[in-house]
């Protein structure tokens, strides 16, 4: 078995409900919120798809990074979950 995880671009809307149940397993302190739905995460990918990375091991979604700019302020503001196994 390959034991190494794989990045690779975020594939939209396939990888979304898999990323999604990863916000759900993180730690304390991580919470769901309006930001994360479906069409506001589709919207963010549109504007920014290169910020948006998935991470797979075995074939199963391990981890992700998304991204967004905080424009004016030339900001990058990264959350990233690994699921640890």
């Amino acid at each position: 078995m390959d034991k190494l995880i794989h990045i690779r671009d975020i594939s939209f809307p396939e990888d979304y409900l898999p990323v999604r149940e990863l916000w759900t397993l993180a730690e304390p302190g991580i919470y769901l919120h309006l930001s994360d739905e479906m069409q506001e995460i589709q919207k963010m990918i549109l504007r920014h798809p290169d910020l948006f990375l998935q991470a797979e091991k075995e074939g199963q979604s391990v981890g992700a990074r998304l991204g967004g700019l905080k424009s004016r302020r030339r900001m990058i503001y990264l959350h990233e979950h690994i699921k640890r196994r």
